[in-house]
């Protein structure tokens, strides 16, 4: 076992014990083929202690509210033992519910909370010796093959432990012994062509949770809302739904002594009683503040200006890349603005290039398309999409080859 994996474990088996892994050692301890179940735990936990999540250390509780079951009069009743701050705390209230969706709007935190729950669990399995094993994936990866085939939940699933963890015994010895708790990621992002198709897949699902809670397994979806996951529950198997609440003020600064310490009091002056400061009790958009603060040490103006301030910030990073060369998407006036940073309005981007007019184009393009389907997923086919951004830039390249080779 790697030295880092042998100190992370001698840490966590000691809640007063601690130990600082550089950035490289947490990346080899994720990377590290486990070849044992605790060797797979600490890769999980050293994962979500990277900083892309931070999850160990910048972790907000949010709060959560369990429903009374579609029968209730007042399913949604905000009674105290309703109320939770803690994921674990929901299963272990609805423990005679083996399978709970976690519903939220988008950047609510739904993965993260996730994330944190196997970051917890992994932790308490360690320090338990439990025989227990958590496992996260993401269901936007759940699609047909290149030949139209689509694998049954259970053999996707083992697919992708096998892929990832091949030294490890298979998923399915776990789960036929009920020791897996499941954490299915965005059940509503699953591609699909039409509302009848998408309910197809959540019936295989459906059939595939009650096989497994059956065996003693534990399985919580996320979903953005109730309409995509209310058929998960039927008479065989009651899926309660847990909802994700907006965050209260309280949370809100706590979240931004977390991640803009220095900046968290003035900050929070200048969005508390503000028109969007329910915007900003979202975690994903009060990150993207952060992230900003954190930058430039300004508080963008309203949301036009936070996510002018995240595209800037997105092309800024990959303009040395050969697709965001001068003249080609971005234009040298584009250019020299992004390295530069100087900007006529807090809400200027850089459009003299073909970048931003094709994306406008393509946006139209897309939101005809989800006029013309019943899907609730905006679609576009992928070479569409291709022909529309860089079939202009194509030419522009072409012509400059050849102006090129003529010279």
């Amino acid at each position: 076992m790697p030295k880092a994996l042998r100190d992370l474990e001698k840490a966590v088996r000691d809640p007063k014990g601690s130990v600082v892994l550089s950035q490289v050692q947490a990346i080899l301890v994720r990377d590290h083929k486990p070849s044992d179940i605790n060797q797979y735990r600490l890769g999980r936990i050293a994962e979500w202690s990277l900083p892309r999540y931070q999850i160990n250390k910048r972790f907000v509780n949010l709060t959560l509210l369990l429903d009374k079951g579609e029968n209730e009069q007042q399913r949604w009743q905000r009674a105290e033992d309703s109320r939770f701050s803690d994921l674990q705390d929901v299963l272990e209230k609805a423990k005679e519910d083996p399978a709970l969706v976690l519903l939220g709007a988008p950047g609510s935190g739904k993965s993260t909370l996730l994330r944190r729950l196997q970051l917890d669990h992994s932790i308490d399995r360690l320090r338990d010796d439990g025989e227990q094993v958590s496992f996260f994936v993401q269901l936007n990866a759940y699609r047909e093959h290149a030949k139209g085939e689509l694998l049954e939940p259970d053999e996707w699933l083992n697919a992708r432990w096998s892929a990832l963890y091949p030294e490890l015994p298979s998923l399915e010895s776990y789960l036929q012994y009920g020791r897996v708790l499941l954490l299915l990621d965005a059940l509503n992002e699953m591609p699909h062509k039409s509302a009848g198709d998408y309910h197809k897949l959540v019936g295989l699902w459906r059939d595939f949770t009650q096989d497994a809670c059956r065996k003693g397994n534990r399985i919580v979806f996320s979903c953005r809302s109730l309409d995509y996951s209310a058929s998960l529950s039927n008479k065989e198997l009651r899926v309660p739904q847990v909802e994700i609440q907006p965050m209260s003020d309280d949370q809100v600064q706590d979240f931004l002594k977390a991640y803009v310490p220095a900046h968290h009091g003035r900050v929070w002056s200048e969005i508390d009683g503000k028109k969007e400061s329910s915007f900003y009790k979202t975690p994903y958009f009060l990150k993207l503040l952060c992230d900003q603060v954190e930058s430039s040490g300004e508080v963008p103006k309203g949301r036009a200006g936070l996510f002018t301030g995240f595209v800037r910030q997105a092309l800024a990073r990959e303009i040395s890349g050969d697709m965001f060369q001068a003249d080609t998407l971005l234009s040298e006036n584009d250019h020299r603005k992004l390295n530069l940073g100087r900007w006529r309005t807090p809400f200027e981007l850089p459009e003299r290039g073909l970048l931003f007019p094709k994306l406008s184009d393509l946006a139209f393009r897309m939101q005809e398309k989800g006029l013309e389907t019943e899907g609730a997923q905006v679609r576009i086919d992928h070479d569409d999409a291709c022909d529309l951004i860089v079939g202009e830039y194509a030419e522009k390249s072409s012509k400059r080859r050849g102006a090129e080779c003529a010279g």
